[in-house]
């Protein structure tokens, strides 16, 4: 058709497609994967397979009335506050991708000509014969069965196990019977709590303990002295 892809189409639609990388991986989004240089050749491919797409459907009389965008642009949640829509959250989000009222319509009236265009073609789609005798095949699909019960007690009492069978499984098998390391442990735990509740101290064994503890006792005696000094004058003194 001959349309052209400008940069800034480009750039816009590098910008959507890294917005949606991080959305989808968060902090866990390569690095390299998000420049520029490594979305520009896919992004622009989408972007030409887009155009064809959309030239197809304008052909084909495929459009979208005003109305109807309206209102899909006052139902959209992003739009939204308090459940009500923000003229204002609006306009800001707009602004902030690089898009005026005008452009934003434009956007969304494209996207619904082509998402038309596309399920119109998916959903007048044909299928072949083998296509149906095998999607017959796998829903219709069954399957049959058996099996066979063996009692452990009957089969128990036949089987016969010698010393050197199991001596040879043993030896043949040793890692399966190996168990973790461990440690064996006895101690005996003081404590002091536990040990007084089982004692009981009279009076009388108390005041011999303190009596014997008194006798060892030196306690060292301390004085403190403190002292005033008056300093008498010469005048006072000839007056005396």
């Amino acid at each position: 058709s001959g349309k052209v892809i400008s940069e800034i189409d480009l750039s816009r639609a590098i910008a959507m497609q890294k917005q949606q990388l991080l959305e989808r991986f968060g902090e866990q989004a390569p690095v390299d994967l998000l420049s520029d240089e490594k979305l520009r050749e896919p992004v622009l491919n989408r972007l030409i397979q887009r155009y064809v797409i959309e030239s197809s459907a304008y052909e084909g009389g495929l459009t979208a009335g005003d109305s109807y965008l309206d209102s899909m642009i006052v139902s959209a949640p992003q739009f939204k506050q308090k459940g009500k829509f923000s003229p204002e959250l609006y306009s800001q989000l707009l602004r902030s991708s690089g898009y005026t009222p005008k452009s934003y319509k434009l956007l969304l009236s494209q996207d619904i000509v082509v998402g038309q265009h596309i399920s119109g073609i998916s959903d007048t789609a044909f299928m072949t014969d083998a296509d149906v005798d095998t999607l017959i095949g796998l829903s219709q699909q069954t399957r049959d069965f058996y099996y066979i019960t063996l009692p452990f007690a009957e089969v128990k009492s036949q089987v016969v196990i010698s010393d050197e069978q199991v001596k040879e499984y043993y030896e043949s098998n040793q890692p399966q019977f190996l168990s973790a390391e461990m440690v064996s442990m006895q101690y005996i735990e003081l404590s002091l709590n536990d040990l007084a509740e089982s004692i009981e101290v009279s009076e009388e064994e108390i005041a011999a303990q303190y009596a014997q503890d008194l006798k060892s006792f030196n306690g060292n005696v301390s004085r403190q002295v403190a002292h005033i000094l008056i300093e008498v004058k010469d005048t006072l003194q000839s007056k005396l």
